[in-house]
Parts: structure tokens; C-alpha cells; sequence
């Protein structure tokens, strides 16, 4: 990872674009002065990337503010964060090869038009999860949003988002740390929430902007995603031989599902009521409690970037969350453990019995494992890339991928979780 380094703007010098964004240090003052209802102004603005291993959508920007000091400045935020739709992580990860390579085959054009397609959708997405009402902030662990700005037309090409800074109190985790039993069971606790929230609060489903699937991610561009996952099993059999046997079986997956979108019709299927899937809950989305070290705790802090924030099944987050940041022992051995804590929780917040019982999120969880791996799979070459030569984390990270090929496959032929593991 690229050291994180610090810049500086100086008061007198206020039209300088941060970190190569199109924002300058006027415009950040002058949305802050509205967002903030304040008129008091800046000497210094300093600038710090977060996170350059992480986030393949936006940018994200620590910007510390030295407000001129009098008696309107007490309480306003000494910093804050501001995230900017980016493509170049994407176009960086295709550059790479591997999983991605099935992107060069898009022309120039094409490839501009689907990744500009692809942040406007999820930066508008998460902008109306963000500006919800009741406000989500007040009930969940989530930042605080200062300000934003959609995408307002077709040519516009301005957007961001400014959220309190939490960088300095939390802690994120890495690809290849296997999130702990008492975490997942902290997340699930959050799901809960979130989905009390869902139930409660019905105004979000009537928001456009989150109705975003994978199938209008990709930009009617499917092949992509199935030559990305036929790309990444192919790698993943060169480290394990194992999963040799399943690489040929890509195919009849893909064949049993009706539509890349059917997890985002499921509760339909299974006549439940939506809730609001977060749609991308993995390990670099969390930020946890850090203790007096600096490493992080059990204690959930926030969840962050709801790019692909949607009306969905209660299960998705789960087999996103448990596919990507969990070992196949806490995924295998303690689901039921896992979802019983779901559905407490769910009850208590809601303050009535859920409308769906344990077995009913059982039986989702299996029908959304299947759209889950194959949402994922595809990162894990880069993963094993990105720790090729810290031999601990690439074989935490192999024994992850084995087990959800495995198991995906083992779902497909109607069989139980682990029946396939050698």
C-alpha cells in the first residue's frame, strides 16, 4: 500500500483542487458554510487519502480543517471526510489482468460509458440511503453525512459525499483477516437493526435511485461477469487442484439461475417483505472500535459505503458478509448460531415477532449463496496477488476461496454446507 501522505492548503490559496479531485478548497468551504450554517472561514485545509488499497468506486479524502478562530467557530468539525465517485481503482484492476481481463475486450468507448454508468448509479444510491427519513444515522452505526450532491443529468459529472470523520477512532481489518465469531454476531446485531428500520420505515422504497441491481451494474454488459468468475476459477484451480473438477462446472451454475438479478426479486419468491440490503457488507466496509494499541476490537463501530444500498432478501448481507470476511468453520459450523442472534435481535427491535421465522431464513440463505460467490469470486485472484508474499495471509485467503467453491457447488447439487470438503 502507498504511504499515506499529507498536503496542504493555505488560506490564499483556496482554488486549489484536493488531491486531484474537481473540488477545490473554496467549494469544500463554501458547501460546509451552508451544510453547517455557519460564515466563518479557513486558514489551512490539509488533505490525506484513506484507504488507497481499498474502494474501487470513489476516492476518499481526510480533509482537516483549521477554522480562523472566534466565537461561531466552537463545535464545528475539525475535520471531515470527503469521498468522490472514481473510476480508476476499476480501470487500475483491469489493467492488472486476471479476473478482470474480460474487460479489454469492451472497446474504449464502451468501457468509459459502462464505468461512468456504474458511478452514477451507486453514488446516487448511496446518497439516498444517506438522506433517508427517518434519518438511518439516528438508529444505526453508520456515519454521519454532512453533505451531498448527486448526479443530476447525463452530462453532469460532479458529485460527492461528506460524512463525519470517524479515521481517527475506528480500525479497519484486511482481506485476509477472518472476521471472529463475536464480530459476525455484532453484524448481525446490525442487520437487525437495519432491517427493523426497513420494516418500520416503508418511504424508502419508493426511492429510484436505490433500486440498483448487478445486472444494471454491469450496463446489460452480463458476459462480463461470467467470463470474470470462468477467469478467476481457472486461477483460483492453479493454487488448489482441487477445485480442477468444478471449473468445467461453471456452466450448469450459471445455466440454474432464471436471471443474474433473481436475488433481487427472492423475497417475492419466498413472500417476504423486503428489507434494505447494505450489497456490499465485506471486511474493507467495516471500521471496528480500535483499543489502546491501535488494533482493532470485537466492537462494531460503523459500516461504511452503501454504493449498493437496495430492496432485498434478509439474507443477502449474510452470505455476502460470511462468503468474503468469514473461515468456512464460522460460515459451516455456526450459521444457525449466527441467524438465531438475527432473528433476537430483529424481534427486540421491532418490538413484535418478525414476519419470517429462523427456518425461513435458513432456507434464504441457501438460495443466496450462489449469487453471493458469484458476486465475489471473481476478487480473489487480486486478493491472493495482493499477498503473495506474506504466505500466513495467502493461505488464510486460499482456504476462504476452497470453501466457498465448494460449498457453492454443494448447494447446486442439493447438498449440505461441508459435504464437498476434503
Amino acid at each position: 500500500m502507498a504511504p499515506e501522505v499529507e498536503t496542504h492548503i493555505l488560506s490564499q490559496n483556496l482554488t486549489k483542487k484536493i488531491e486531484n479531485t474537481f473540488i477545490t478548497g473554496q467549494y469544500l468551504l463554501s458547501v460546509l458554510q451552508k451544510a453547517l450554517n455557519t460564515d466563518c472561514t479557513v486558514g489551512k485545509i490539509s488533505s490525506k487519502v484513506l484507504g488507497s488499497d481499498r474502494g474501487f468506486l470513489s476516492v476518499v479524502i481526510r480533509v482537516g480543517l483549521e477554522w480562523i478562530e472566534n466565537e461561531k467557530s466552537d463545535g464545528l468539525p475539525r475535520s471531515v471526510v470527503l469521498k468522490v465517485p472514481s473510476s480508476a481503482k476499476l480501470l487500475e484492476a483491469e489493467e492488472s489482468g486476471g479476473a478482470f481481463e474480460s474487460e479489454r475486450q469492451l472497446s474504449e468507448d464502451v468501457k468509459q460509458d459502462v464505468f461512468h454508468y456504474l458511478l452514477v448509479m451507486t453514488h446516487n444510491a448511496e446518497c439516498s440511503f444517506y438522506q433517508l427519513q427517518p434519518s438511518p444515522e439516528t438508529v444505526l452505526r453508520i456515519p454521519k453525512l454532512i453533505a451531498a450532491k448527486k448526479y443530476l443529468s447525463a452530462g453532469d459529472s460532479q458529485a460527492y459525499i461528506i460524512l463525519e470523520d470517524l479515521s481517527e477512532t475506528t480500525v479497519g481489518r484486511g482481506p485476509a483477516e477472518d472476521l471472529p465469531l463475536s464480530a459476525v454476531l455484532q453484524l448481525a446485531d446490525f442487520l437487525a437493526e437495519l432491517h427493523a428500520y426497513s420494516l418500520t420505515n416503508t418511504e424508502w422504497l419508493l426511492d429510484s435511485d436505490m433500486k440498483l441491481t448487478f445486472g444494471k451494474m454491469l450496463g446489460g454488459h452480463d458476459q462480463i461477469n461470467r467470463d470474470a468468475v470462468q477467469k478467476s476459477l481457472e486461477l483460483l484451480a492453479e493454487e488448489l487442484p482441487v477445485l480442477k473438477q468444478y471449473v468445467g462446472r461453471l456452466g450448469q451454475l450459471y445455466a440454474s439461475l432464471e436471471d443474474i438479478d433473481y436475488i433481487y426479486t427472492l423475497y417475492e419468491d419466498l413472500e417476504v417483505p423486503p428489507v434494505i440490503c447494505m450489497g456490499d457488507l465485506w471486511v474493507n466496509n467495516i471500521l471496528w472500535k480500535g483499543d489502546e494499541h491501535g488494533k482493532p476490537t470485537n466492537d462494531l463501530a460503523v459500516v461504511l459505503d452503501w454504493q449498493c444500498a437496495h430492496p432485498g432478501i434478509m439474507t443477502e448481507d449474510f452470505g455476502r458478509l460470511l462468503v468474503s470476511s468469514a473461515s468456512s468453520d464460522t460460515r459451516r459450523n455456526h450459521l444457525e448460531e449466527i441467524l438465531e442472534r438475527y432473528m433476537t435481535t430483529l424481534e427486540k427491535k421491532l418490538g413484535a415477532p418478525a414476519p419470517f421465522d429462523l427456518e425461513k431464513v435458513m432456507s434464504a440463505f441457501r438460495q443466496s449463496f450462489k449469487h453471493c460467490f458469484l458476486r465475489i469470486v471473481a476478487a480473489y485472484p487480486l486478493f491472493i496477488k495482493m499477498y503473495a508474499t506474506n504466505d500466513t495471509a495467502k493461505k488464510t485467503i486460499l482456504d476462504r476461496c476452497q470453501s466457498i467453491v465448494e460449498d457453492a457447488f454443494a448447494v447446486f447439487d442439493g447438498k449440505d454446507f461441508g459435504a464437498y470438503s476434503k
